[in-house]
């Protein structure tokens, strides 16, 4: 069944003590939520390795304005009626640690199009009931998608993640989490008081270095509700004046980093191989625009199923997976 949640995802503070002994506050994503399929997600994003833990709950580091705090999100709730808790450090305004939370985990998302139109789709339809509730995982922020597609642009996966890791040592700071030590993702402000020898220390990259530089200040500078409320050929042309950002690295922010669905990902080869693979036939990546032209302003969403379905085949009956997961 598909419903609906208009109440506002507005935190609350609810004055309980939480699992870090910091204040517990609450969160209200739209249903259908499932918290079970946002762990899995967090838990597999290769470019979050050293950002974040995941047991029952999600522990990661959030920067915002200079302060880096421990932040554990938990489930309430259920699928259908979902509510969030999340324990941040006691005394701290807390609104922009909240924030990047609900964007993070893309809680406003309203996902009832996607599986109206979907439903439609006999193929798509399957992977709806293995996915159901699934919102997207976005990078902790924009600034941090921009970051990972200079540093992955032209490299291996483990070598940008090893570029990343000497970013954020050199950049940020960390906290204890429950294995260890979590680093948390700098805000454009921290790369430019670094400087860019310094950023080129980390990154062991002049090239990198300067793209990563000429990131920090664009990000700096923007108003962070333009690249929101902007038009996608707007925000987007915006991003590719940023040195180190082509096409590919300002459709990944405009998706994962920005959370806009407007447009498929651009050159994404493996988006291909994810359609071939749930509808048991090659698609060529002409196919996929036509194919997406049904969902509307939901296109990216329909390519993110698509892309979780095909990395994660199924281990259960969907029907049979707990709520409040």
């Amino acid at each position: 069944m598909i419903t609906r949640n208009d109440r506002p995802s507005a935190p609350r503070k609810e004055g309980a003590t939480g699992e870090n002994g910091g204040d517990e506050h609450v969160l209200v994503p739209r249903a259908p939520f499932c918290f079970r399929k946002a762990r899995e997600a967090i838990a597999s994003f290769t470019p979050g390795r050293d950002q974040v833990s995941v047991n029952e709950a999600v522990h990661r580091p959030l920067r915002v304005g200079g302060r880096t705090v421990l932040a554990t999100i938990v489930s309430h709730g259920s699928i259908e009626n979902p509510r969030l808790g999340v324990t941040l450090a006691e005394g701290i305004e807390t609104s922009g640690f909240l924030s990047a939370v609900a964007d993070h985990l893309s809680i406003d998302d309203d996902l009832e199009p996607l599986y109206q139109t979907g439903l439609e789709d006999p193929l798509f339809g399957m992977v709806i009931a293995r996915l159901y509730g699934l919102h997207q995982v976005r990078f902790i922020s924009p600034f941090a998608s921009a970051c990972w597609a200079i540093l992955s642009a032209h490299t291996f996966m483990d070598a940008a993640v090893s570029l990343q890791s000497g970013l954020l040592r050199f950049c940020s700071d960390s906290v204890a989490g429950p294995n260890g030590p979590l680093w948390a993702y700098p805000e454009p402000s921290d790369v430019l008081d670094a400087g860019e020898d310094k950023v080129r220390g980390a990154v062991l990259n002049v090239r990198k270095a300067r793209y990563l530089m000429s990131a920090a200040k664009a990000f700096h500078e923007v108003d962070p509700s333009f690249l929101k409320a902007a038009g996608y050929d707007e925000a987007r042309s915006w991003l590719m004046d940023i040195e180190g950002i082509g096409p590919w690295g300002a459709s990944l922010v405009m998706v994962r980093g920005l959370g806009r669905m407007e447009r498929l990902p651009e050159k994404d080869k493996a988006l291909a191989k994810a359609a071939s693979a749930v509808y048991g036939r090659k698609v060529t990546g002409d196919e996929l625009e036509t194919m997406s032209e049904r969902y509307g302003q939901l296109r990216a969403y329909w390519a993110y199923y698509l892309r979780v379905a095909a990395d994660h085949p199924p281990l259960e009956d969907p029907a049979s997976a707990p709520e409040g997961h």
